[in-house]
């Protein structure tokens, strides 16, 4: 590999001690939360996660000299897993949920924002692939809360949405 900018090599390492804790804690969520779509899910991240570590310590590997790549996450096809049909609300799925979800947005977020720091392309590549695993994992969580009615997004009044179109329409065109 060609040497890597100081700062590439510093968000990277940065990263890679989150990482650990972040692990461990998806870990500690796997053990502990009881329906079986939720645990597959977790046990999805965590690879993610453990595979952008293998990525990352390749990178800061100076006998590497391979270009990295990670394969995309696909959206889930929440009913299509186990025990998905057993839509049975239980506590400790439900607090641990919206944490899961701040998490992957929070990491996704952190990927981007490096990758548009980092100068060596693979690398920048690399963060950009992360953080859109990162988002697709935010998506199941979000669908899974929903699907179980722990989701507080509410929709807009439709009034209120035509009047802000109207404005800015207006605004913009005339």
């Amino acid at each position: 590999m060609q040497k890597l900018p100081v700062s590439d090599f510093r968000l990277m390492t940065e990263h890679l001690v989150k990482h650990k804790g972040m692990i461990n804690k998806l870990g500690d969520y796997e053990e502990v939360v009881q329906h079986p779509t939720l645990k597959h899910i977790i046990g999805v991240n965590k690879r993610v996660m453990e595979s952008h570590v293998e990525a990352m310590i390749l990178f800061i590997n100076p006998e590497y000299n391979e270009p990295i790549h990670l394969s995309p996450v696909e959206p889930f096809d929440l009913e299509s897993l186990e025990g998905y049909d057993e839509l049975e609300s239980c506590m400790p799925d439900q607090l641990i949920v919206p944490n899961l979800i701040q998490m992957t947005e929070r990491m996704s977020n952190t990927n981007h924002q490096s990758a548009l720091k980092m100068r060596h392309k693979n690398v920048r590549t690399c963060h950009i692939e992360m953080a859109l695993q990162q988002e697709t994992l935010n998506e199941s969580y979000c669908l899974y809360a929903k699907q179980m009615g722990w989701a507080n997004v509410s929709d807009t009044v439709d009034e209120i949405q035509l009047e802000a179109y109207e404005y800015f329409q207006n605004m913009y065109y005339g």
